[in-house]
């Protein structure tokens, strides 16, 4: 038996060892970085690294109050029906939606442009609060205590167009998650002015 070519086969057969288990191991940097979210299309929005459609806006009118201009869009995945008293999804139910209440202080129509969060209206300013609801439970119905029912606590909101013909983004923190996304349809006009 030959000592020198059995050692260069040893140590040739360590090599390939060490280097496959080299390659198996993952590296340090990719278990720290999470997956970014995807982008999303027009009429969507994405959490949590999921994307939703939405199908529906209704653009309720409060009107000029002592507040400024209030107006509450509703973003959603249901086929809204009118009622007497507004608007309620049809037999089909609700997905998930999010909720936007806009406030244009000293303002006396809607003011277009960029919003940014606030629980109360701040004098000279356009703000809003926002809040993300999803049926978890399957039976597409947001109220349950099951569902997920949360408040943004930080973002902007943009609003270009006109009348009911509005297009709006958005980008929103709910604490170490966001949510961001677009909706660019026609809206369904819901009059609560006095």
């Amino acid at each position: 038996m030959n000592l020198k070519s059995t050692s260069t086969a040893y140590q040739a057969c360590s090599f390939v060892l060490i280097s496959l288990l080299l390659m198996s191991c993952p590296s340090d940097n990719s278990e720290n970085v999470p997956e970014p979210d995807p982008e999303p299309a027009t009429n969507q929005l994405v959490w949590d690294g999921t994307l939703y459609d939405l199908s529906t806006g209704l653009y309720s009118d409060f009107g000029a109050l002592n507040t400024g201009y209030d107006v509450q869009i509703v973003l959603t995945d249901a086929t809204l029906e009118r009622i007497d008293d507004g608007f309620q999804a049809d037999e089909n139910g609700i997905g998930h939606l999010i909720g936007f209440d806009l406030s244009s202080s000293d303002a006396e129509e809607l003011i277009l442009g960029e919003y940014t969060i606030s629980s109360t209206p701040i004098t000279g300013q356009s703000t809003f609060s926002a809040d993300w609801l999803v049926d978890q439970d399957g039976n597409r119905l947001v109220e349950d205590s099951e569902d997920l029912d949360v408040s943004a606590t930080s973002g902007t909101i943009t609003l270009s167009g006109s009348g009911t013909n509005l297009n709006i983004t958005f980008d929103l923190q709910f604490g170490q998650k966001t949510l961001k996304g677009n909706f660019n349809r026609a809206f369904t006009y819901n009059d609560q002015r006095d």
